[in-house]
């Protein structure tokens, strides 16, 4: 099924969030592109009127896709399922006692398991003093449905919101059609969380109350999110009959993103009520009264300004694509579960050395079958102690493995609370603690505030599921018990101990400048990380994203005055150290930092010249503003020294023992893996450390509360968690697995290796030397 441009050792394993799209798919609609002229439908030219026909065969063609047609239901493009989502909730006629013909408030009723975008109507519903409902996740996994609409608490964990109603039997039948109150249920046809897929048979059993008490008068509609259900499932509108039916089309086939569809039955647009128009809405207007008549078709009144014309006609080859590719929805159903199921049963059969489980899966189907499970596989990794692996360290790993998966809630708070078993207090908990939607927080109090999800789409494959279960086998099955020292030793004799190198980073990212002696200034090493450079919007950019910085070698010429840089097949550049007082008044920019915004003073266009021709992309050097201050953010208790361009502290250090027994923890967990490059060296270039010191026991530097090297005292900040910027070789810029890898497996939480220093200020003048005696303060001891 695969028929993609993408490199071929990539993992794709994220098609619920977005399916990607075919090479053949993206060049038919390109050579449409070129081959035909198509204008805005608005005018009356030739151009316009084949864009008319355009669009009417694509509605026509997304109807088929769910077997229908217009005279059951009408389309109306969006940008994506949340703004259809949006566009329910806005429009839904919702009815309150306040209105002087109403006989009860109207209910809005969702499931727990919902994405944030359902859960969002409350916020709309609310305000107009709708009753709300939520059912929660034990009553939505039971076989038969049952919601009760009762009088209850004030409070969101007790299901009910703001109920008004005090108005009891069904008195409905004696009202005018108008008058009936309009209650809206919404649920997913499949949880984003988990892949459980919802009984259809709730959308008729709903609309007849069915699924609620008679108690309380109004006709029911029911929105189904289908957004992750029919990239990989058939949805049949023949049998079954929901109101509202957004969709994204990326979910679909990758292409075009920023496209969208709300199909809307005939009944249900009975419920919908139209305030605000835009150009192509109304039949007339005057521009002088409150006088306009909407446009007589619903998916015309609808229609606010031009439609997204050549995003639409995207839509014409991307169905194309899907029937070319997969002949049936139902074989990719069964395909994609197959995989699915294969992944879950495998992950559940891993065990660390100590026989206790590596993965905890999130799942009440059981994988029984395609009818009650989607192609979705949620779960965190264990160690073998129990404890929780974060999901931003799976992540990391994922990264140098080529896999693509996704971390975190999923915009699904509330599959996230059920699984993971957070309360609402701990929610709120995790956020005054700095936790929020979107951030690499993932464990807090020893609980994951999130999971890791895998999903399959069409043109996913068995290799694709082998290549994600050897990478959890490789980096989080424990084979035996955790090799690296964790026991406090103590410390070397200070004349064994010392400084062996020193470096300095000028150009943060860029390569490394090794010398014998260096002052210190109120930031750290002078000149270290004072220079960054940042793309076009003015966003940092680093070895992660742009390896062939590490190829970039800066030199501080003293004696000169002068920074030079140096770059294969480049003529050297030569900036000045010293900036003039206009220099420093100059254009000054704000790029980020750790999310945090830093000042900078750009450095000109030559050097942003030479730059571009090198990276082969747009940017600017940006040397830090001496005249704003720059504060540490790693330690509370030294929040007032001032700090460089670094991430969070003004210095790192590392120990060659530490280096070497990573090293031989390598070649002894993987050898036959991608050890023979690898050396104490590369492996003191890959962590770029300001200082290495020898004659101490490996990872004894964890265990010190400071550090004295030669007359330069030294706060130790805690230990360096790695990111995927050690898996860049500094001498080819190409990515390997390790040493991320089996630091990883060995370190476990965060991937620690080297630790913070905060100087210790002193009224003399502060200078390391290579050789310089080490001494470190081990505060347990």
């Amino acid at each position: 099924m695969k028929n993609s441009h993408f490199i071929s050792e990539a993992v794709y394993l994220d098609h619920t969030g977005a399916t990607l799209y075919a090479k053949s798919q993206l060049q038919s609609y390109h050579d449409d592109l070129l081959k035909n002229m198509y204008g805005n439908p608005h005018s009356s030219c030739l151009s316009s009127e084949k864009t008319s026909y355009m669009i009417d065969d694509v509605r026509h063609e997304i109807l088929s896709f769910f077997n229908t047609t217009s005279d059951d239901y009408h389309v109306l493009f969006t940008f994506n399922a949340t703004h259809g989502i949006k566009l329910v909730a806005e429009n839904f006629k919702f009815h309150t006692v306040n209105d002087s013909t109403i006989m009860s408030n109207s209910w809005f009723v969702y499931l727990q398991d919902s994405h944030t975008s359902v859960a969002g109507i409350r916020a709309v519903a609310l305000e107009k003093g709708v009753n709300i409902r939520i059912v929660d996740y034990k009553e939505s996994s039971q076989e038969t449905l049952s919601v009760t609409l009762q009088n209850k608490s004030n409070i969101i964990n007790s299901t009910v919101i703001n109920n008004h109603s005090s108005i009891n039997g069904d008195v409905s039948e004696n009202l005018p059609s108008d008058n009936i109150p309009k209650n809206l249920f919404a649920f997913p046809a499949m949880s984003n969380f988990s892949g459980h897929k919802y009984p259809m048979e709730w959308i008729s059993s709903a609309q007849n109350k069915g699924l609620f008490s008679n108690e309380f008068p109004g006709k029911w509609f029911v929105l189904l999110d289908a957004a992750s259900f029919v990239s990989t499932s058939e949805l049949d509108l023949s049998s079954y009959h929901p109101d509202f039916v957004p969709i994204s089309f990326y979910k679909l086939f990758g292409f075009p993103t920023g496209l969208g569809a709300l199909l809307v039955s005939v009944r249900g647009g009975e419920a919908l009520r139209k305030t605000y128009f835009g150009g192509g809405s109304v039949s007339a207007y005057s521009s002088d009264t409150d006088f306009h008549a909407f446009k007589p078709s619903l998916q015309d009144r609808h229609k606010d300004g031009t439609p997204p014309f050549l995003e639409i006609l995207a839509v014409r080859h991307g169905f194309q694509s899907l029937r070319k590719l997969t002949t049936s929805m139902d074989l990719v159903t069964k395909h994609t579960f197959c995989l699915a199921h294969y992944v879950y049963n495998k992950l559940n059969e891993l065990r660390h050395f100590n026989e206790r489980n590596v993965c905890e899966c999130y799942c009440d189907t059981e994988y029984k079958s395609s009818s009650v499970q989607g192609p979705i596989v949620n779960f965190n990794v264990l160690r073998s102690d129990g404890n929780y692996v974060g999901y931003a360290e799976v992540s990391k790993l994922a990264i140098i493995y080529h896999i693509h998966l996704r971390t975190g809630c999923f915009c699904n708070v509330g599959a996230c609370q059920y699984f993971l078993r957070l309360s609402t207090p701990q929610l709120h908990k995790h956020f005054e603690a700095g936790h929020v939607c979107g951030d690499s927080i993932d464990i807090i109090d020893g609980q994951p505030t999130g999971s890791i999800r895998i999903s399959f789409g069409y043109m996913s494959d068995f290799s694709d599921a082998e290549k994600f279960l050897n990478f959890i086998k490789d980096c989080f099955v424990e084979q035996v018990g955790n090799t690296c020292n964790e026991t406090i030793r103590s410390c070397a004799a200070e004349n064994n101990c010392h400084l062996k190198r020193l470096f300095i980073y000028p150009v943060k990212s860029c390569a490394a400048f090794e010398v014998e002696e260096w002052d210190l200034n109120e930031k750290g090493l002078c000149y270290d990380r004072e220079w960054l450079i940042v793309n076009e919007s003015g966003s940092f950019i680093s070895q992660k994203r742009q390896p062939r910085l590490c190829f970039i070698k800066p030199y501080i010429g003293l004696k000169e005055n002068v920074l030079r840089l140096q770059a294969p097949e480049m003529p050297e550049l030569v900036l000045p150290l010293r900036m003039s007082t206009g220099e420093m008044n100059s254009l000054i920019i704000q790029p980020r930092i750790c999310g945090a915004k830093v000042s900078g003073i750009d450095c000109g266009d030559v050097v942003s010249k030479w730059l571009t021709s090198f990276l082969k992309q747009k940017c600017r050097l940006i040397r830090q503003n001496p005249n704003v201050i720059r504060r540490n953010n790693l330690n509370e208790d030294y929040f007032s020294q001032a700090l460089s361009l670094a991430n969070n502290s003004q210095l790192v250090y590392i120990t060659e023992a530490s280096c070497l027994d990573l090293l031989d923890n390598i070649k002894s967990l993987f050898p036959n893996g991608e050890t023979c490059e690898l050396t104490v060296e590369t492996l003191i270039q890959r962590f770029r450390p300001n200082l290495v010191i020898s004659g101490v026991d490996a990872y004894e530097e964890e265990f010190w509360s400071s550090v004295t090297i030669g007359n330069c005292e030294f706060q130790c900040c805690g230990v360096c968690f790695r990111c995927q910027m050690i898996s860049v070789d500094p001498q080819s810029g190409e990515r390997s697995k390790e040493p991320m890898r089996t630091l990883a497996k060995l370190r476990g939480s965060k991937i620690p290796f080297g630790v913070h220093l905060q100087q210790i200020l002193s009224e003399t003048k502060m200078q390391l030397r290579v050789g310089d005696v080490v001494a470190g303060q081990n505060e347990l001891t």
